[in-house]
């Protein structure tokens, strides 16, 4: 029994693997952390105390598979990663991510140094309203107003008077032509010495203005008797329109105009309120019952009274027939 357990010794460490290592697929692996020469005579003694480096593994198994060996290095050769990454393999999920990094990186300079340089200049831009378009107008189509703002009108020298009484009548005259005044307006006359300034005083009812303001200006004597008339004399006119409404040609003083021009025939141009409404007609009180002359074809009075259901043919309709008389303030 003494030989027996020697002789089972000795046989167990003939016939037993030499070291501690099972092989793998990069080559044996040790089996402990503390390997050492004499437990692991595989490792071949270069810093046995230490596990083998994976990466350098990594590099060894990528070289074997390009047919190069992984101690062999040349003169201007690539390291084993590069010519895997040239050849469309990496290690590891790391390095795929870092070249395709290197990749984007290099393709952004080629596109960089391809491109013309430019220099660029910061401007600020003005803010400029766009203008419309021009709009074409068919047949039948309503026009619309422009976008833009109207310029404004600059006044006339005939609007404006020159400061004395007559011009500033005529000029406020001219300025209400065309202005539908209705019948609760202001009387006209009030209107225009109010504008001119006139000191004048007409105490009386609107429909009873006129006829007032006449016979103040008779007590005046500012009234024209067969004068010559001029711009900015008052012309009274009777029954221009049925004041009292009672159906009969009886209205004393019911309109007033403004002279505005005298032509060389005689007629006058004046501005006044009939139908309720501004309006600029003719008058020639030497031929009242002419409205028109027949050589020249010139107006020489126009219809200031509109016919109703009770005038008959003989009533007055025109500014020479209506005439009551002229005054001058």
């Amino acid at each position: 029994m003494r030989n027996v357990i020697p002789v089972l010794c000795w046989f167990g460490l003939l016939f037993a693997p030499l070291g501690c290592a099972t092989p793998g697929p990069q080559g044996p692996v040790p089996l402990y952390e503390f390997d050492s020469v004499w437990l692991n005579p595989d490792v071949g003694g270069v810093r046995p105390w230490k596990s083998e480096d994976r990466r350098a593994a990594t590099r060894a198994a990528e070289a074997r598979e390009l047919g190069r060996h992984p101690g062999a290095r040349r003169k201007g050769a690539k390291s084993s990663r590069k010519l895997a990454r040239r050849g469309g393999r990496s290690g590891t999920a790391k390095d795929r991510v870092h070249a395709a990094r290197r990749k984007t990186v290099h393709d952004r300079r080629k596109v960089t140094k391809a491109a013309p340089k430019t220099v660029t200049k910061t401007v600020r831009a003005k803010r400029v309203a766009p203008k419309p378009a021009p709009v074409r107008l068919g047949p039948g189509a309503v026009a619309q107003a422009s976008p833009r703002r109207a310029p404004r009108k600059r006044a006339a020298k005939s609007d404006l008077g020159d400061g004395s009484v007559a011009s500033e009548l005529v000029a406020a005259a001219r300025r209400l032509v065309g202005l539908n005044r209705g019948r609760d307006a202001e009387p006209f006359l009030s209107h225009l010495m109010q504008v001119a300034a006139v000191k004048m005083k007409v105490k009386a009812p609107k429909d009873l203005y006129n006829a007032a303001a006449w016979r103040k200006l008779n007590r005046a004597k500012k009234t024209l008797n067969g004068a010559a008339a001029k711009p900015g004399d008052l012309v009274f006119f009777h029954d221009t329109h049925d004041r009292n409404g009672d159906g009969s040609v009886d209205d004393p003083y019911s309109m007033v105009a403004v002279v505005e021009s005298v032509k060389p025939s005689g007629a006058l141009i004046c501005v006044g309120d009939a139908y309720n409404r501004v309006i600029r007609f003719s008058m020639n009180a030497r031929r009242p019952a002419v409205r028109r002359d027949d050589r020249s074809g010139e107006v020489m009075n126009t219809p200031i009274r509109k016919r109703t259901r009770t005038d008959g043919p003989e009533t007055p309709v025109l500014a020479g027939q209506l005439y009551a008389g002229m005054a001058r303030l």
